[in-house]
C-alpha cells in the first residue's frame, strides 16, 4: 500500500471500512512535436500572444531534439478503493 500525499486525508478508513490504495506509475515517451502539441493545450502557454508562444515551443522542441528527441514523463496514478464491512 503506498500513500498518496495531500489526498489521503480523504482516502483514510472509518471504523468498520476497508481500502485499498495502489499507486501505478509508467513511463509516457514524448516525441518532440507531441510534446509541444501537448504543451499547446496548457492554458499558461495558450495565454501567451502567439508571437510569444511560437518562440517558446520553437525553443522546447530545440531543447528536446538536442537531448534525443525524446522526452520521458514518469505518469503516476492512483487507484483507491473501500468497501463497507457488514
Amino acid at each position: 500500500m503506498l500513500g498518496l500525499g495531500s489526498c489521503s486525508r480523504y482516502l483514510e478508513p472509518k471504523p468498520a471500512e476497508q481500502w485499498w490504495k495502489r499507486l501505478f506509475q509508467r513511463v509516457e515517451p514524448y516525441p518532440t512535436a507531441r510534446y509541444v502539441r501537448l504543451l499547446n493545450t496548457f492554458s499558461p502557454h495558450r495565454m501567451l500572444l502567439a508571437g510569444q508562444r511560437e518562440r517558446l515551443l520553437a525553443g522546447i522542441a530545440e531543447v528536446v531534439d538536442a537531448h534525443g528527441g525524446v522526452l520521458r514523463v514518469l505518469l503516476d496514478t492512483y487507484l483507491a478503493m473501500g468497501r463497507r464491512a457488514g
